[in-house]
């Protein structure tokens, strides 16, 4: 276990790890709640990807960029 102050560090003890363990688990059930959330996030941005793939040689007349990364520098909404 990592803890930031020595202090922390040296009043730890098993007990101290077990408790901090049971505030940051999950039970079984959320888990894999959590587990279905991300994968079906996982699933719509691979859609996403295949979607803006397909659209790649669509040009957009009228997008400005926000920044200019050779200059370094934020670039104004209005021209």
């Amino acid at each position: 276990m990592v803890l930031k102050r020595k202090q922390d560090f040296d009043r730890a003890s098993e007990d101290y790890a077990w408790k901090l363990l049971a505030e940051v688990s999950l039970s079984e059930e959320r888990f894999e709640e959590v587990k279905d959330y991300i994968l079906e996030a996982a699933a719509t941005e691979e859609v996403q990807v295949v979607e803006e793939e397909e659209h790649a040689d669509i040009v957009v007349e009228d997008e400005v960029p926000l920044y200019d990364s050779s200059k370094n520098t934020i670039m104004p909404l209005c021209t």
